[in-house]
């Protein structure tokens, strides 16, 4: 777990989960961020591309996230807010089979890798401190 401060006050938290045992079947990221949260009108757009509530943002950010995660890797993403009061993120994806690894291919991967691209100062600096 990774804990940094937000810039307009609360804090910011990753934390991963994985099931144990030989073959576990998920794996989950857990962003909360204890920062203003959402309004309620706002909360229906969450998703849908080029939506954002930033001076420069985008608004990409979380559908590419829900393609990614929940197409291409048949997982979940979710999201609760409540304004005020902060966000909590959580994707759920499968664990990749053996027959789905890249083992054969590079060889033994003794620890899983995720790939989290953002372009938000103190949501980097919190991921690299992993």
């Amino acid at each position: 777990m990774v804990s940094r401060p937000c810039p307009k006050g609360g804090e910011f938290i990753i934390e991963t989960v994985s099931e144990t045992g030989p073959s576990p079947s998920a794996i989950e990221i857990l962003f909360v961020d204890h920062g203003t949260g959402l309004k309620e009108e706002d909360k229906k757009y969450l998703f849908s591309p080029f939506f954002t509530t930033k001076l420069r943002g985008t608004g990409l950010g979380l559908a590419i996230c829900r393609k990614i995660i929940s197409e291409r890797h048949k997982g979940k993403i979710y999201v609760e807010s409540e304004e005020g009061k902060g966000d909590d993120c959580q994707s759920r994806t499968p664990s990749a089979s053996p027959s789905r690894s890249l083992s054969g291919v590079m060889g033994p991967m003794s620890t899983p890798t995720i790939l989290v691209v953002d372009d938000e100062p103190n949501s980097l600096f919190a991921i690299c401190s992993f």
